[in-house]
């Protein structure tokens, strides 16, 4: 099974998200575009970077 959670934890003016992914490593059979370093680069873009220009332009 596939899951993916999102903790966010207030502080102070700032929020800190988790973000837990598991089951990743069974996807890994479907080829090198599934291993868990590409799962890790994705999340790290849309965190770091599609997620603050979005934020940004409202």
């Amino acid at each position: 099974m596939i899951c993916v959670t999102w903790e966010l934890e207030e502080q102070g003016e700032n929020t800190l998200v988790t973000i837990t992914h598991t089951g990743i490593e069974t996807m890994e059979v479907n080829g090198p575009d599934f291993a868990k370093t590409n799962f890790t680069g994705g999340w790290t873009y849309f965190l770091e970077d599609a997620l603050m220009k979005y934020l940004g332009s409202k």
